[in-house]
């Protein structure tokens, strides 16, 4: 969720996860931080897979605002939209995107950015960088294979005794 101040009111942005958890924008709002706060009547005001999902701070952009919203078209976090809002009012929320950051497959994070916040003159990110450990994924892949076996052993076991044969030596 994300938390911004703008005309006169307290704007809580999230993603509602039982309508979905990458493709859709929900607000309420308070003219106090306690509250009460009241569901916006548009809720869900933006449903897409490529700029609804928050993916950090609200930004003032001189006399406007900026939200980043996580690009999910084929995955978690692929990319950052950063859309303009329009209209942010108790009855109507409008935005549009301006513009998308990719991440750059040489760089760091080169499989996806899903967080971009600014703190004063800096702006962090969070991204991701996949890697596959393998001696991981044996051990993984042969816990579950033993598991498996074990189980069915144990379920025809349980049948034999049920059945009235002896089990064992």
């Amino acid at each position: 969720p994300t938390i911004f101040r703008h005309q006169g009111y307290f704007w809580l942005a999230y993603t509602d996860v039982s309508l979905g958890a990458f493709d859709n924008l929900c607000l309420c709002y308070a003219s106090d931080l306690l509250g009460p706060w009241h569901a916006h009547p548009q809720n869900p005001v933006k449903i897409d897979h490529q700029s609804s999902r928050s993916a950090g701070a609200v930004i003032k952009d001189g006399d406007g605002l900026l939200r980043v919203a996580q690009v999910c078209k084929s995955g978690y976090g692929q990319a950052i939209a950063v859309n303009r809002i329009l209209h942010c009012t108790p009855t109507l929320y409008r935005e549009e995107v301006i513009r998308t950051v990719s991440p750059e497959r040489d760089q760091l994070n080169p499989h996806g950015i899903h967080t971009m916040s600014a703190l004063g003159d800096r702006t962090l990110v969070d991204g991701k960088h996949s890697v596959i450990n393998y001696w991981v994924l044996r051990r993984r892949i042969t816990s579950r294979i033993t598991s498996r076996i074990t189980s069915r052993i144990t379920r025809a076991a349980q049948r034999a005794s049920a059945a009235g044969f002896t089990v064992g030596g």
